[in-house]
């Protein structure tokens, strides 16, 4: 379940038993992540946060969304099991959020280290640099001076492009070749007046078919997925 994933994440005690309905756990998860996580209070603030056998609790947790500016307010004082998953849910991706971006660097690095030592290379090393800039130049990556960056931006291409299915078409199709269209001359559809809004505007746009085509996708094996069960629940009966 996603909630719990997100608890284990954070490091949270008792992740795997927790209800979002059993209040007394779900007040001090609240005050555990405004304590450790989210911080968003000075210290002299948290105190109505922290009494949470007053009876006035719940006014004094409305507030502090508020205050955060929760998008979710219309669920902020219902205590049903779907109005505290979604307050919940926003709570800890706030959490994770701040988590990460306290920590950035040092996630940053662990990641380009972990994918180093898979491959049984030093990712620091001025020999792995060297390489890892001219596999950037092969797949037509920008080279950046930020190795780390440079790993992750390879990695995920990688990733991307040489998909079992992928390797296996161009296998299939050797002759096969594709026009690469250039950013200049891709067409926006509107002119902002300025080169780099334009340019801007365009990525943009790409992004968000490349977000419609994985979404497509996983649609399909969902759908594939149903008719497979379909088909088997026909069978068997």
């Amino acid at each position: 379940m996603a909630l719990q994933r997100k608890l284990r994440a954070l490091g949270y005690p008792n992740a795997e038993t927790f209800k979002p309905t059993d209040e007394g756990p779900f007040r001090n998860l609240v005050v555990s992540l405004e304590d450790t996580k989210i911080r968003f209070y000075a210290e002299d603030e948290r105190a109505a946060l922290r009494n949470t056998e007053n009876r006035k609790w719940s006014t004094a947790f409305v507030k502090y969304l508020e205050d955060m500016e929760c998008p979710h307010m219309a669920h902020a004082d219902s205590k049903d099991l779907q109005s505290r998953l979604i307050v919940v849910d926003w709570l800890l991706g706030r959490a994770i959020a701040l988590e990460y971006s306290d920590d950035a660097a040092v996630y940053n690095q662990a990641q380009t280290q972990q994918t180093a030592t898979s491959l049984g290379v030093d990712a620091n090393s001025d020999t792995a640099t060297a390489l890892i800039k001219e596999l950037a130049t092969l797949l037509k990556l920008p080279v950046v001076e930020d190795v780390d960056l440079q790993w992750r931006g390879v990695t995920s291409t990688l990733l991307e492009r040489f998909t079992p299915a992928a390797v296996t078409y161009a296998i299939q199709h050797p002759q096969e070749k594709h026009e690469r269209m250039s950013l200049a001359t891709l067409p926006l559809g509107f002119d902002t007046g300025d080169v780099t809004l334009n340019t801007a505007a365009k990525i943009l746009r790409l992004l968000h078919i490349h977000e419609l085509r994985d979404l497509q996708t996983s649609v399909n094996q969902m759908l594939a997925g149903v008719q497979d069960l379909v088909i088997r629940d026909k069978l068997v009966n």
